[in-house]
């Protein structure tokens, strides 16, 4: 009796033992795919974000490229408006040696703006305005771009009886538009603060120039 008790539990203990092995077995399988299921998420997370990442990369590249800015200077260049003159954005004065009178003009705008040709300038009660030392029509499509705060000048030269004329206290002032055929923009009445200066009927102003040096030259009146 006490013999088959022994075998029958040793047989039991056997199979349990069997069926232990067999479920940690399959734990352990489904363990491992788990672990491998979450690895391959992973891989292709990170392969995704690097794709992104990329092309995130090459946006920027083409959007900040220099053909974008290029194109976008060109475009504010082409904006920018024709400059309106005011009585605190012009400033005349004398030179003596060799005697002409300089007309200097300051952008006083937060935009660049464009100078066409020559400033329209008529001095006192005077009905005409200067005429063009380079001749008027000659001078056609010539322009000058000013930044914000930038200067452009132009001389006249009164070097005769004719041109010195009598001592003037103001000027009427107008800018050309694009070419003579343009419209005009102003007019600006302009004091002169600093003293008169003598401009005759006979005088003619140069275009408008970058420099004052430039502007003298072309009047023939650089020291």
């Amino acid at each position: 009796m006490t013999a088959h008790r022994t075998r029958h539990r040793s047989a039991a203990y056997a199979a349990l033992a069997i069926g232990l092995s067999g479920t940690l077995a399959l734990t352990g399988c489904s363990g491992n795919a788990k672990k491998s299921r979450s690895k391959s998420q992973k891989q292709t997370s990170s392969s995704a974000g690097s794709s992104s990442t990329s092309s995130k990369s090459k946006k920027r590249r083409v959007i900040g490229g220099g053909a974008g800015v290029g194109a976008g200077a060109g475009a504010a260049s082409r904006a920018a408006g024709t400059c309106i003159p005011t009585a605190d954005s012009l400033r005349f004065f004398q030179k003596a040696s060799p005697s002409h009178v300089v007309v200097e003009f300051t952008n006083r705008s937060g935009s660049p703006c464009k100078l066409y040709d020559a400033p329209a300038l008529r001095f006192g009660a005077a009905k005409e305005p200067l005429g063009f030392l380079e001749g008027g029509p000659s001078m056609v499509g010539h322009s000058v771009a000013l930044r914000p705060r930038g200067h452009a000048w132009a001389s006249i030269p009164t070097t005769t009886a004719a041109t010195r004329g009598t001592k003037q206290t103001f000027a009427t002032v107008e800018f050309l538009g694009n070419g003579l055929r343009g419209a005009h923009r102003g007019p600006a009445r302009v004091d002169f603060p600093g003293g008169p200066v003598s401009v005759g009927p006979a005088a003619k102003v140069t275009d408008w120039q970058v420099s004052l040096t430039k502007a003298e030259l072309k009047s023939g009146s650089a020291g």
